[in-house]
């Protein structure tokens, strides 16, 4: 008997235990109504587009609340001192 296994054997058994997890994880999502699979591809656009707006804030030399406020026709007054 071998003692030992040899790394694609070990990348076999994490692979498969990994999608044993989230195919559980899955199932008790689903369960409770929620859908796993279109809840992580939401997050990976919303994600991108937060990075695309952070991105867009400094080229115009905004930060990003002022370039989300400014994309929406909106401005941001402040109380500042005039001296």
């Amino acid at each position: 008997m071998e003692l030992s296994i040899s790394l694609p054997e070990l990348e076999l058994l994490i692979d498969s235990e990994r999608e044993k997890i989230h195919n559980s994880n899955k199932f008790l999502a689903a369960i409770n109504g929620i859908n796993l699979d279109a809840a992580s591809a939401s997050y990976a656009e919303d994600a991108v587009e937060r990075a695309k707006n952070r991105a867009r804030a400094l080229a115009a030399g905004m930060d990003e609340e002022s370039y989300e406020f400014s994309t929406m026709g909106l401005g941001i007054e402040t109380d500042e001192e005039e001296e």
